[in-house]
């Protein structure tokens, strides 16, 4: 313990960082992976040791199979001449002259039950009914025929620094020195010496040699004056911002700084390089005529009230039934004719048949106050008016006669029919 806190130093004959891990004295060896991505395809990241390994070893596939590093994996299959399950055992095989003469998950090939997989690089295949078929694992993109690709990598190209190694956490990228280097992995990691082992800056700290001579410094997210003043998290570890463009800087639990994007962006790659603006969903509009687009809704397009449809192709009005219920108003009833609404007055009313039909009023003419054979008509003020019809005379309202002649014929000798 040192100032109340913890040192780790190599122990005799190893030297390196006591904090990450120590080699044994003589070995320069330098670590030239910290995950698969490091390493080609064919190999594999043993991180203990921090080099690129052939995952291909004496028990990896079944008896009478063949090894084959793939995807920093291994693939087994059987030999050629032979079939079954290549992780666990091959069994030599007669030969075949149709697929119903080998397993489900073999086709008969050249007169031998073999794996029909014939896929590109990091594609996965799936055998049913002897038939192989290609596609890519999740997160990859690609063509499975060819060759399907990893998702991006935050670590490539590497943001650290000089001689720094990347690490991923939770989809993040994390800078650190590996193992015999000191100093700031955001900026320069360079070799221990012996002068900085075991580390004399205190708790917290890191020693590199400047000029021949032991120099300290603070361990990231770590701020003061080592070795006289202890390095400690800093009371505003947001001031100045460790984030890039477009970010918001925020004060975990533990006294440590979280970057996140501000509302409407996105990482690009990652909130140490920064945020991009998140891209409009209606920029161009992808709705149809009449829709609306709200990139704040999903889908983002919708069709108005009162109108209906596929919002990605047309909105309209909704089609209703003819005359149901109708632009009739009351006492009125509604037909159609050719495809037309068309409103009538029922029987006994009259009016607009489009705003409401009324019954006629009384008429002062009902009952006829005149008298026998006399005529009644309504006066505009609304009372009525007597009269004989034409060729009858008399008191309309007493009743009405005809003449007595119409020519002398009907008069006697003495008499002329006159008026």
């Amino acid at each position: 313990n040192t100032n109340h806190g913890s040192d780790c130093s190599c122990a005799e004959g190893f030297h390196g960082n006591g904090f990450v891990g120590c080699l044994p004295v003589g070995n320069s060896r330098l670590p030239v992976c910290q995950y698969n991505e490091d390493c080609p395809p064919d190999k594999l990241c043993d991180r203990l040791n921090r080099v690129c390994i052939n995952p291909c070893g004496e028990d990896s596939c079944g008896e009478n199979a063949e090894c084959v590093p793939t995807n920093h994996g291994v693939t087994c299959s059987c030999l050629p001449g032979h079939q079954g399950n290549a992780y666990i055992e091959c069994e030599a095989v007669t030969g075949c002259k149709s697929n119903r003469e080998c397993p489900r998950n073999e086709a008969c090939i050249n007169g031998h039950c073999s794996n029909p997989c014939r896929c590109g690089p990091n594609a996965v295949c799936d055998v049913v009914n002897h038939r192989a078929t290609c596609k890519c694992p999740p997160g990859y993109t690609g063509s499975p025929a060819s060759g399907c690709r990893g998702p991006q990598n935050p670590c490539d190209p590497n943001p650290c620094g000089v001689q720094a190694l990347c690490e991923i956490d939770n989809g993040n990228p994390i800078c650190f020195c590996p193992k015999g280097m000191t100093g700031n992995p955001f900026k320069n990691c360079i070799p221990e010496g012996d002068e900085c082992t075991p580390n004399p800056c205190g708790p917290n700290s890191g020693c590199r040699i400047v000029h021949g001579g032991p120099q300290c410094f603070c361990l990231p997210e770590f701020e003061g004056n080592p070795p006289s003043k202890a390095c400690a998290l800093p009371t505003h570890p947001c001031d100045p911002s460790p984030c890039g463009p477009n970010t918001q800087c925020a004060i975990l639990s533990n006294g440590f700084a979280k970057c996140t994007c501000l509302p409407g962006y996105l990482e690009s790659p990652n909130t140490i390089r920064g945020c991009v603006e998140k891209r409009n969903q209606c920029q161009p509009n992808p709705c149809g005529s009449g829709a609306i687009c709200d990139p704040n809704r999903q889908p983002a397009c919708f069709c108005p009230d009162p109108l209906a449809g596929n919002p990605y192709k047309q909105c309209a009005q909704p089609v209703k039934s003819l005359c149901q219920p109708g632009p009739c108003g009351p006492n009125a009833d509604c037909y159609v004719t050719g495809n037309i609404e068309q409103c009538f007055c029922r029987a006994g009313y009259v009016g607009d048949a489009y705003s409401g039909c009324l019954l006629p009023p009384a008429s002062p003419c009902l009952p006829n106050p005149c008298g026998p054979l006399a005529l009644c008509s309504v006066t505009p003020e609304g009372h009525p008016m007597c009269v004989c019809p034409d060729g009858m005379a008399g008191d309309p309202t007493a009743g009405c006669s005809g003449p007595e002649c119409r020519q002398d014929d009907e008069c006697p000798l003495h008499l002329a029919c006159m008026g």
